[in-house]
């Protein structure tokens, strides 16, 4: 069930996607990689250039290359590989109305907006950060914690990239310390160029209309909404032109070479300021102590960051899967990466509760899925949690770097 109406295409939302070894791994053992290497490009570098002068200060190789992929054409590759090779079928705008977890038959229906339902077994929630599967059950509710950071990312996107930059290289500029923000250019298979300019709340000292809009929407269909809807043509002639203008203001003082890469007005309009970073944290509720009766929900206490925490309900019957249960800030880039690892984490699983021998993994009972999805929502926290505090940390200091 995907709930996109129609396919995924590049728009203000989109990124770059790196997927580094942990997430070539991923994609290997799944099977996928080389239908994703055909939709992507190789990145062999990461090199820092000077803001002020454009003289390269760092050059970071990437061994074995990471895998640049923008996420419209991710999602189409894993797709294709669904329908084509396991005769999966995909429905889309299925937007989830509801859930039954308890059936008198022990079976898990989901109830489509539109009325239609579908009942099996076991359901995988891989439903993004502001996941509807979560939220639909107290369980997972319950835990879930969505954090706020201080820094934002304004997105613009390059028609082509500049002459001097090469298809295989991250190119980072950095302007005087003092500046608080930096700016990340990554190359896309298209041709264009994905530009982030990273800021914190430093930033705003000099640059007030930098500030980030509300985080307001609850998914990412209103955040599409919000930011690609077009705008009037008041909105062209004070918003967009204006920070287009802003930028190229600040850029010309605290970062030349940048412009001077051949980065034009037609790059500069196309820029968005996006909200806040967020991750999602999940604590279990835990009893206090001293005889109380009360129940305290850490997960709401911020002295109890990175507590215990499950992906699976008690029983197995719900497993979640990426965003939906270890959204991460993209500071380390992992946030892809620890999805597609995590779903190959749960297939092993439940390729080590399957009966028969490795030559025959078909005969799988529903018991058998429930105690793999059941030790995969256990056990899956403690690889996943560590990597998501060190993104937590990276979003607060990378730009003291």
């Amino acid at each position: 069930l995907e709930k996109m109406e129609t396919q995924d295409k590049w728009s203000s939302r989109s990124y770059s996607i790196n997927l580094n070894q942990r997430g070539r791994n991923a994609l290997f053992k799944a099977g996928v990689l080389d239908e994703v290497i055909e939709v992507s490009a190789q990145r062999y570098e990461i090199v820092v250039h000077d803001g002020i002068t454009g003289k390269m200060t760092t050059i970071i190789p990437k061994y074995p290359p990471d895998v640049a992929v923008s996420r419209p054409d991710l999602t189409w590759a894993l797709e294709q590989v669904l329908m084509e090779k396991y005769n999966t079928k995909v429905k889309r705008g299925a937007r989830v109305n509801d859930f039954v977890l308890k059936r008198p038959d022990d079976m898990v229906e989901v109830v489509l907006k539109d009325g239609k339902s579908f009942v099996g077994t076991h359901l995988v929630g891989a439903d993004g950060k502001w996941s509807t599967v979560r939220d639909s059950i107290p369980y997972f509710r319950q835990q879930a914690f969505l954090r706020s950071e201080p820094c934002w990312g304004v997105h613009m996107t390059a028609p082509e990239l500049p002459p001097k930059w090469t298809k295989g290289s991250t190119v980072i500029f950095r302007p005087r310390k003092d500046a608080m923000f930096y700016v990340i250019c990554a190359p896309l298979p298209s041709g264009k160029c994905s530009i982030t300019m990273v800021c914190y709340d430093e930033t705003l000292q000099r640059y007030p209309w930098l500030a980030p809009p509300i985080d307001s929407q609850k998914s990412w269909t209103s955040e599409q909404w919000k930011l690609d809807s077009k705008p009037s043509k008041a909105d062209l002639n004070n918003g967009d032109a204006e920070l287009s203008l802003n930028l190229e203001e600040l850029f010309l003082m605290e970062l030349p070479a940048f412009l001077d890469a051949g980065i034009d007005r037609r790059t500069l309009r196309t820029a968005r300021i996006h909200p806040r970073v967020s991750w999602l944290d999940m604590n279990l509720p835990m009893q206090t102590t001293n005889n109380s009766s009360t129940t305290k929900n850490l997960a709401r206490d911020e002295s109890c960051l990175f507590g215990e925490a499950r992906y699976s309900t008690p029983g197995g019957g719900v497993a979640l899967v990426g965003d939906s249960c270890h959204a991460c800030t993209a500071s380390l880039g992992q946030g892809c990466n620890l999805a597609l690892d995590s779903a190959v984490a749960l297939g092993d699983a439940i390729d080590e509760c399957s009966v028969g021998t490795p030559s025959n993994r078909n005969k799988i009972s529903s018991n058998d899925l429930s105690l793999a999805f059941a030790n995969y929502g256990r056990t899956r926290p403690e690889v996943v949690r560590p990597i998501q505090a060190a993104s937590e940390a990276a979003s607060k200091n990378s730009h003291k770097w």
